[in-house]
């Protein structure tokens, strides 16, 4: 389904014979920019370039979509009278083009024509559930099975559920390792340090956390890795001389689409359209 005036009214700020814009908070500032022209940016920052064709077409389809389901209910919540913003814990990453020169250096043009061409090719497509653009939420690595999403966010949806995500074991982002003194673990979580232990109480379907007990207190698993700033709430901890170590599986909440799984389904030459219906159960593509 290619969106157009009539299907995206309120979403999309639009003119007549002129592509839609999105106000995008960014630096301190709102820039309203042509929607096509923000993906552009964002896929840049939110999946290595070096990715498959394919998975880079499905980010992009995923990230126009969560744009557009944004939009739809009353754009960033973090800046009044902005659409999304470049903070990638509110809405999604952003990189300018500057920045982006900066960064790859004699690999921009060669970089910036596999994103721009995975925008361009999938221009105007979204992910749709009985006809709606989805919350299309993503991250960087799933440590093997994505995740149900009311055991990360309060509302479960139906195009939001656990599936396998295979191949994703030779990534850097599969495995991590976080170690905290004792006191630095009783400061972030707001305990006492004496006597200091960490135990997982229960996990979810898929190896999450669910509960962890540390310091007297009990935590939900989304609460305790957010307060430790770990890569993901699929960890396990041991304990040595006082310095507690979490060896974590995966990175980012797990839910939606895995970004070294689309890599690596494409890898096994599925197309865009094969990668976002495995991840997103239940939708349609177009």
């Amino acid at each position: 389904m290619l969106f157009g005036a009539a299907r995206c009214e309120g979403m999309l700020n639009l003119a007549p014979d002129a592509p839609p814009t999105v106000r995008v908070f960014n630096a301190g500032a709102i820039v309203e920019m042509d929607l096509e022209e923000y993906l552009v940016g964002v896929l840049a920052a939110e999946m290595p370039a070096g990715y498959e064709v394919e998975a880079l077409k499905a980010q992009a389809v995923a990230a126009r979509t969560y744009t557009l389901y944004k939009l739809d209910r009353g754009g960033c919540r973090s800046n009044a009278g902005a659409d999304v913003c470049t903070n990638s814990g509110c809405c999604q990453a952003y990189a300018t083009q500057a920045r982006l020169r900066e960064r790859w250096g004699d690999r921009f043009d060669e970089r910036m024509a596999r994103v721009r061409g995975a925008v361009d090719a999938t221009a105007g497509q979204l992910v749709t559930y009985d006809g709606e653009p989805i919350e299309a939420l993503y991250h960087a690595s799933s440590g093997g099975h994505t995740e149900d999403v009311e055991q990360v966010y309060a509302v479960a949806l139906p195009y939001l559920r656990g599936v396998q995500s295979d191949g994703e074991q030779s990534a850097p982002q599969y495995r991590g390792e976080q170690s905290f003194t004792a006191d630095q673990l009783a400061a972030a979580l707001g305990v006492n340090a004496r006597g200091l232990s960490v135990e997982v109480l229960s996990r979810t379907e898929y190896g999450r956390a669910a509960r962890v007990a540390a310091g007297g207190a009990v935590f939900e698993g989304t609460a305790f890795r957010r307060k430790l700033g770990l890569r993901s709430s699929n960890f396990t901890v041991t304990e040595d001389g006082g310095r507690f170590t979490f060896h974590t599986l995966g990175y980012g909440h797990g839910v939606g689409m895995s970004q070294v799984g689309a890599n690596a389904m494409a890898l096994r030459g599925a197309d865009y359209r094969e990668i976002l219906t495995w991840y997103y159960t239940g939708t349609q593509v177009g």
